[in-house]
């Protein structure tokens, strides 16, 4: 059992039965009262997101997350398909399921598949991946009235600020917790 004054990011907890992760978590207290956690959890069934506050009163069942390494193969219309690396089975997600991390998945990405109780629940991604650049316009030169970057789009879909002299078919380098640009690969 853990109290909400164990909350990790990224923990799984049961509520009422039902899993579910903790996305942020923040420790408060009243001026007399007594201290309370306030946190958004994600229901892994269903993929929704909610703010929940807690007493120190409350204790929760927490659940154990296995990560097992994997690699994403493809996305259809309805799902979004990874093959586990151990088994070599092939595992559905929805997008729900994935949220924003979506904009973060090229074919062949090696990631990491979260499982409960032998049940993919979702994926952890690396700190940094390596995306194409599918659309940015050509920088000019001497143009950095704007800072010196420009739009980009990534072939996941992903929208950024990249320096003037990145290109169009060029791999770069995301912060997967910001959507920040860090740098050019092969530097």
């Amino acid at each position: 059992m853990v109290t909400p004054k164990q909350f990790n990011s990224g923990m799984a907890i049961y509520l009422d039965g039902v899993l579910h992760q903790v996305l942020d978590y923040e420790h408060s207290r009243r001026g007399r009262g007594g201290a309370f956690v306030r946190t958004r959890l994600r229901n892994l069934e269903t993929g929704k997101v909610q703010r929940m506050t807690f007493g120190p009163e409350d204790d929760f069942k927490q659940a154990i997350l296995e990560k097992r390494p994997a690699q994403f193969l493809y996305s259809s219309d309805q799902f979004y398909v990874f093959m586990d690396m151990e088994t070599y089975d092939q595992i559905e997600l929805s997008p729900d399921t994935l949220a924003d991390k979506i904009k973060f998945l090229e074919e062949k990405m090696e990631l990491q598949l979260q499982y409960c109780d032998e049940k993919p629940l979702g994926i952890s991604l690396p700190a940094k991946v390596e995306l194409t650049v599918a659309e940015t316009t050509p920088g000019v030169r001497g143009n950095t009235v704007q800072g010196g970057t420009k739009k980009a789009r990534t072939s996941s879909g992903l929208e950024l600020e990249v320096p003037l002299f990145i290109n169009q078919g060029e791999r770069i380098i995301v912060d997967t917790k910001n959507s920040k640009y860090v740098g050019k690969s092969g530097d």
